[in-house]
């Protein structure tokens, strides 16, 4: 069972409310599977064949506010942690080069990642290019360090932005427009 099902729901409704006010365009990637076993009623057991790719590709539109207005190509995945701390070994190596590769190529990949904490809901995007050197340090490491293995609700906001509602686009866009050395 995708215990991730409920939060993909909640991003993908955010992407189609985005995508009716003309902001973005997205599309969830296939997944390829086998057929395990065929069960009454037309079900199936199924088995993904291989490392899949990232969750969704998204085009953010056109940002008319900005100095130089580009279409920004998105790869994501949704992540979720059941406490106010997300293990890193949440997201795998083929995950990681995925992004790696996207962000080569002049992308920019995301983590929209949910922290579920007992009566609170939190929400952040994390780019890539801030989240992945601390997944990488921690992949790389023969033993991790305190601290070093996950990424805690406190500490997120130094990595991406918090967002509410549907639009996580704005909060990103602001964020990427700030000169790094004030963030």
């Amino acid at each position: 069972m995708n215990h991730g099902t409920a939060w993909e729901g909640v991003c993908e409704d955010s992407f189609t409310l985005l995508a009716t006010r003309r902001r973005l365009t997205w599309h969830p990637t296939p997944v390829r599977y086998t057929v395990i076993r065929r069960l009454p009623g037309g079900e199936v057991v199924v088995r993904p064949r291989g490392d899949g790719p990232p969750d969704y590709l998204l085009l953010a539109g056109l940002d008319p506010t900005s100095p130089s207005p580009a279409p920004l190509p998105l790869g994501a995945d949704a992540k979720e942690a059941e406490s106010d701390e997300w293990k890193f070994v949440n997201l795998k190596q083929h995950q990681a080069e995925a992004f790696d590769a996207w962000e080569a190529q002049g992308g920019l990949a995301l983590v929209f990642l949910r922290f579920a904490v007992p009566g609170r809901d939190v929400r952040f995007v994390l780019p890539w290019r801030r989240l992945g050197p601390l997944w990488h340090r921690w992949a790389s490491a023969t033993r991790a360090k305190a601290g070093q293995a996950s990424l805690r609700l406190v500490d997120a906001p130094a990595v991406g932005v918090a967002w509410d509602g549907a639009d996580w686009l704005t909060p990103l866009r602001r964020l990427l427009a700030t000169p790094k050395e004030t963030r």
